[in-house]
């Protein structure tokens, strides 16, 4: 439970990070208690959010992200795309179930990259990187 939570934590940093140029704050705080949601297995939770009109994210980026924080936490593929297609419903209004599920991981540009764990290592690259220049 103990390592749970501190996975869980590290998702809400990267959140952060990665989410604010797109989000308001009242979004952003929603995401947060959608990813403890998706943590905690609570899908019948979930509240739809929408990118800033003038900072939209796209559809790599939010197919990355899930993948990124579903890897984390173990999460099955499906219930990752569910997950991303649900919390953004507008962004994703496009795609299915199905598409989302098989292009979480796909190689094309994007603002958020894909950020494989290493050996089991739950922390994301991009936050040791700025953790480690601030020292």
């Amino acid at each position: 439970m103990e390592k749970k939570t501190a996975i869980v934590h590290a998702i809400h940093e990267y959140t952060t990070h990665e989410m604010s140029q797109f989000l308001s704050i009242d979004d952003l705080e929603t995401l947060h208690e959608n990813i403890e949601s998706l943590a905690y297995g609570q899908a019948e939770l979930y509240k739809p959010v929408r990118s800033k009109p003038d900072n939209q994210i796209k559809s790599p980026s939010l197919r990355h992200y899930a993948w990124n924080i579903g890897e984390r936490l173990d999460i099955p593929l499906i219930d990752r795309a569910k997950f991303i297609k649900t919390i953004f419903p507008h962004e994703l209004e496009n795609a299915t179930i199905e598409y989302l599920c098989k292009n979480l991981r796909d190689s094309v540009p994007a603002i958020i990259a894909i950020d494989v764990p290493e050996n089991g290592d739950y922390h994301f690259s991009c936050m040791q990187t700025s953790a480690d220049s601030d020292n």
